[in-house]
């Protein structure tokens, strides 16, 4: 519903798509990069180059690429805001053709740096480099899997008009299109934010008619989705192999600084736990009044009490939800609130789908969503002003390449967002039915993200699997994997509709080019949050709110571990993530209670 201050204002960053000033900018980026090439290419050699000199580089490559951040941040969100804008289209190309060519530039200073550590390995325990010892550990890491320049260059313009390509397709496809249902006897065309938001309603019959407008259309496209999915993948596997990984998920291990062995814990502890999800799903079917839930259900709110909610009733619950953990801790909720970083206005040629992008530069974040006035709605902007909030005390405490998270940490600041939410929720609300749609909603996002989300990325998985085997990765062999990877999970504990086989096409994360593996670290990042917020809820953790935010201030700067280790925790036992699943069971517990 339409509403006051619900349009992000992205003028402070540029003043339009066709200004000259994003001529200069572009201008400056070439230059600049053109510099970085004759002051260092070719010249990062062991006798000749010190510790004051990487600095130097690296200080010079993060001006380049925070200027570079500030036009991206403008041309990405100008695109998703409205798609059918031709300035918009032109510019957002515009970029990620500089963006491509920077990244051409610019590729022999992780091949030459990398091999300088290898030579001088002692580098990296240099005072003087402390800051940037994580970072540069990283580029070492990745070292042996890069190519000869020219072989960089190649594949960086291969994949601007390749995987890059395939990926804006799938998107365009998917967000400009329309779907056609019944709504009280009258056939109404409308598009995919639409026509999801009927899933969540209490309405059996209009769930069902929902999902199967959805998933029958895209089932109707067996040539091209899964063509794309194929290609990307194909890619993958092959690029993987180029490289030396080992697997096709390595190079995503050493991007995100764990190992194998921290997931395959994490992962034991989240099958041998699966009872208690089945549990909730059970008892939400109880819930609904129904036998058995089917697929169609597993987005239903669970009770019918939720009112459409204006936008700023939304902003004020999630201000005091943060304000409730600590004043401090809700600077930049109020930040962007105030200064409107934040597009939640539904409209025609919007891209579908959230996320929160980081405004290095401006030391903050925006943020794009679609809002209804559902209660959904409000926790996705608790997820991404928890986003917001990572990315502004990083940015400030941290240089640019500090400044980003791996993946798998990620999700923290958001997941914590939205347990502030639920939190606040349930202690202001008296009604037994609001706080079974609360627990609801809590269960409903962390099942997804502890559970699910495993089973896609199991199904990644037995798609570079199938592909290393040279079987042919067409729409019945992608559905098959599919049913098989879901089952893990669910069991017999959902009714599947004919038309879920199709639904792997509705997720977004398979088709991401160059940026594989995108799933399991969402599962990570809660269990890590929600193992956090047990010590939080605890209280036995003295200083908490100040070792948290110090934690998300260090950004990058430290491993995954060593953030962990701030906490006083140690990711590596399989203790540690079972405390994540038991916060999701006493959720489960109090949801139980609620329905005796």
């Amino acid at each position: 519903m339409p509403d006051e201050n619900m349009d992000s204002d992205l003028s402070k960053l540029f003043p339009s798509a066709n200004h000259p000033s994003i001529k200069e900018r572009i201008d400056y980026i070439e230059t600049e990069s053109d510099e970085i090439i004759r002051l260092y290419k070719g010249k990062i050699k062991e006798n000749q180059f010190t510790d004051k000199d990487v600095i130097k580089l690296l200080k010079h490559l993060e001006d380049i690429y925070s200027e570079l951040n500030e036009i991206v941040v403008f041309s990405s969100l100008s695109f998703a805001a409205d798609m059918t804008k031709e300035e918009n289209k032109q510019l957002d190309n515009k970029v990620k053709n500089l963006s491509a060519l920077v990244r051409k530039k610019l590729s022999f200073f992780q091949i030459e740096l990398g091999k300088l550590l290898q030579d001088k390995p002692s580098l990296l325990n240099n005072t003087s480099l402390k800051n940037y010892r994580c970072f540069l550990s990283l580029i070492k890491r990745r070292t042996p899997h890069l190519l000869s320049g020219d072989e960089e260059s190649l594949i960086i313009e291969k994949d601007r008009f390749g995987v890059n390509e395939w990926e804006a397709l799938r998107s365009k496809l998917f967000s400009l299109r329309k779907f056609e249902i019944e709504i009280k006897g009258e056939i109404k065309t409308v598009d995919f934010s639409y026509v999801s938001r009927l899933l969540q309603l209490p309405d059996r019959s209009m769930r069902t008619a929902a999902y199967k407008a959805i998933y029958k259309l895209q089932g109707q496209d067996e040539l091209i989705f899964p063509s794309i999915l194929s290609n990307i993948c194909s890619d993958w596997v092959q690029i993987s192999k180029k490289r030396q990984y080992k697997t096709a998920l390595h190079s995503s291990l050493i991007s995100n600084e764990v190992d194998e062995e921290i997931i395959l814990n994490m992962e034991e502890v989240i099958k041998e736990n699966i009872g208690i999800f089945h549990r909730y799903l059970q008892l939400k079917a109880r819930i609904l009044k129904i036998p058995k839930l089917g697929c169609q259900d597993l987005d239903a709110q669970i009770t019918d009490v939720s009112p459409d909610l204006s936008w700023s009733k939304t902003t004020r619950m999630v201000r005091e939800a943060y304000r409730r953990f600590d004043a401090s801790y809700c600077f930049a909720v109020d930040d962007m609130l105030d200064k409107n970083h934040i597009d939640a206005l539904p409209r025609e040629g919007k891209l579908v789908g959230g996320f929160c992008t980081i405004w290095y530069k401006g030391k903050s974040a925006f943020i794009h969503q679609f809002f209804k006035g559902l209660f959904s709605n409000a926790y996705s902007l608790a997820h991404e002003l928890g986003h917001a909030t990572h990315f502004y005390l990083s940015s400030q405490k941290q240089t640019y390449f500090n400044a980003r998270v791996p993946s798998v940490m990620a999700e923290t600041a958001a997941t914590f967002g939205e347990l502030l939410l639920t939190d606040y929720l349930l202690n202001i609300e008296e009604s037994q039915e609001k706080k079974l749609m609360i627990l609801g909603m809590e269960l409903d996002n962390s099942g997804l993200s502890i559970y699910d989300i495993n089973t896609r990325y199991w199904f990644e998985k037995s798609m570079y699997e199938t592909i290393e085997k040279g079987q042919i990765l067409d729409a019945n062999k992608i559905k098959s994997l599919w049913k098989k990877s879901r089952d893990i999970i669910y069991g017999d504990t959902i009714e599947w509709l004919e038309e879920s086989d199709w639904e792997w096409i509705s997720q977004p994360h398979y088709y991401f080019a160059n940026y594989r593996y995108y799933n399991y670290p969402y599962a990570f990042g809660y269990l890590f949050t929600y193992a956090l917020y047990q010590i939080y809820k605890s209280g036995k953790e003295e200083g908490f709110v100040n070792k948290f935010m110090e934690m998300l201030s260090a950004g990058g700067s430290k491993s995954p571990e060593e953030l962990g280790k701030m906490m006083g925790v140690n990711i590596r036992e399989k203790d540690f993530w079972k405390l994540g699943i038991k916060q999701f069971e006493k959720f489960v517990d109090e949801l139980e209670k609620l329905v005796k």
